[in-house]
This record gives structure tokens, sequence and C-alpha cells, in this order.
């Protein structure tokens, strides 16, 4: 059986073996005052210095609870610096998170609670009657919730460290961000995509990251013109928009340097569009949950295509 073997024509990457928190923890000290996360709905900001406190003091507290390495922490939210918070926290415990879209109602949601086998349960005040009878139908042992709910503790596919790890020293070869940048995360953090690409990454190479808890075309422009957005990562959906609709001219978009978009195809004639309407450049990404998940990236100079 013939055997080929496709190399590409990046070099092969060093993989520390470090936790998956240790590893974006490590850049913090040079950049402790910048802002880390920014909530995109109230204008909140986390300094990275902020940040670490956070998960430090959230993952004491987890620990007293008698939450410890291999349990189950499920994570019922939209977007915001909190998700960040609670992820981290429980990584550095060892912990296993299972994200949960917040859109499943309380059936599906316990659905998922009981597969994953959760112990603990963490969302948002929006969304607490949801969780109250999730937690209570997979037998939740405690629910906590972002900021303040009645009778509720307040919270001031299996993949290892190694592996996220990984694919975070693969992509840094890419060489599309850096600190100097602002991610707008429109990307669900349910989602792998949202998750690794953007927050995790963000948090490693010490960029700022402005945070939507739910698409909506006109919080998204404004959201780039207040922020001086750089770079967001999106799909092809939010490529059409920007393409085509016309609040689109209302809207200083000249900070954006680049456009990430995965999770579907996108075609060459509306990514060409979408670039001659708002001026900067846009890349293509594949990859799956299973691969940590980015494993095929188009290069930053279109003529390199």
């Amino acid at each position: 059986m013939l055997i080929m073997i496709f190399r590409g024509p990046y070099p092969d990457v060093t993989i520390p073996e470090v936790s998956l928190t240790d590893f974006i923890f490590g850049s913090f000290a040079e950049i402790k005052d910048k802002p880390a996360l920014i909530d995109g709905s109230t204008g909140r900001m986390v300094t990275y210095k902020q940040f670490e406190s956070a998960v430090r003091r959230t993952a004491a507290s987890l620990s007293q609870r008698g939450f410890k390495k291999g349990d189950v922490f499920g994570i019922f939210s939209p977007n915001c610096p909190e998700y960040a918070i609670a992820f981290h926290a429980v990584a550095m415990l060892g912990g296993v998170n299972t994200t949960l879209n917040p859109l499943y109602t309380a059936e599906e949601a316990a659905c998922q609670l009981k597969d994953s086998r959760a112990k603990l349960l963490v969302t948002a005040p929006l969304f607490i009657e949801k969780a109250r009878v999730a937690a209570h139908a997979s037998m939740i042992e405690e629910l906590f919730v972002f900021g303040e709910a009645e009778g509720v503790t307040s919270f001031d596919s299996l993949l290892t460290h190694y592996n996220l790890v990984a694919n975070m020293c693969q992509m840094d070869w890419l060489d599309y961000f850096s600190r100097d940048d602002t991610l707008l995360c429109v990307l669900p953090l349910f989602h792998i995509y949202g998750l690794v690409v953007v927050l995790n990454m963000g948090l490693h190479l010490g960029a700022t990251i402005v945070t939507m808890p739910r698409f909506d075309l006109e919080q998204f422009l404004g959201l780039i013109q207040k922020y001086r957005v750089t770079l967001s990562h999106i799909v092809p959906p939010i490529v059409l928009k920007l393409a085509k609709d016309p609040s689109v001219e209302k809207y200083d978009l000249s900070s954006l340097k680049m456009i990430f978009s995965g999770a579907a195809p996108l075609g060459p004639e509306l990514s060409h569009e979408c670039m001659q309407r708002i001026g900067c450049g846009i890349r293509q990404g594949y990859g799956m949950t299973e691969t940590s998940p980015v494993t095929h990236s188009s290069p930053a100079d279109p003529a390199e295509m």
C-alpha cells in the first residue's frame, strides 16, 4: 500500500507540555494593565491582571466546594467576560467544561448535562429559569449565576489541554494577529471556533477581546467603530451582510485589517465583493472540533493563494 505524506510550507512547531491555562497565562506579566476583555453590551472592561486574579479566585472557590480534577462543569450562557473566567477556572483545576448553547430549551440543556455527568452549572440571569429546570432534571449539585438571582449562588467532544495548546502553537505560525490587535468576539463561546480561535488564542497573544452576547448587525458595526477593532472572526452569513446590507455605509470600519471566515464555505465572488466594500482582506480556515479545531488556513497575502 502506497503511503504519501504531504507537508506544508511551514516548519514543525515545538509544543510545550503545559496546561492550557498555564500556556495562556505565560505572557500576562508584560501586559497586566492592558484590557483583556470588554463587554460589548455594557462597556465593562477586565484587564489581564484582573482576569488572572478572577480565574484564580474562582478556581479556589470551586475547589472549596469539592470540585476536583475530572469533574464536569456546565456553562449555559451567552458571550461575556465571565464566560472566559469560568472556563479557565475549571481548566486550572483539571476539570472538564461542557459548554451549552444558550438557545437550548431546558429539556435540551438537561440532556447535555446528563450525558456529560455535569456536577455544577453556571448561567446568566437571563437564562436562570431554564437553568433551574435543567439543573433539577439532571441532578446538578449547585447552580451559579453571573451576577445575582434569588435563590442562586452568585459567581463572582472531549479534547485535552495538550490538544488545544498544540493547535494554538500551530496557529501562532499563521501570524495573523498580535497583542496590538483588538478582536470582536461575536462567535458563540460554546462553539470551539469562538472558544479556541478567538478567546483562548486572543488571550494567549495578549490581544484585547470585545464580547457580544449575540449577533446584531448594527451593534456589530458600532463596536468595530467604537473600539477600533482590527480583526473579527465571522461566518459566511455575516460576510454576506457586510457585502450587501446598506447599514454598513453608516459606520467607520477603517480600523479593520483582516476578517477571518470559517465554519462554512465562502465563495470567491462574495469574498471579493466584501473585501472591496469594507477595504480589508478576508482569510478562510477549515477545521473540526476533533482537531482542536484548525487544520487549514489561507495565507495572509491573497497573492500567495
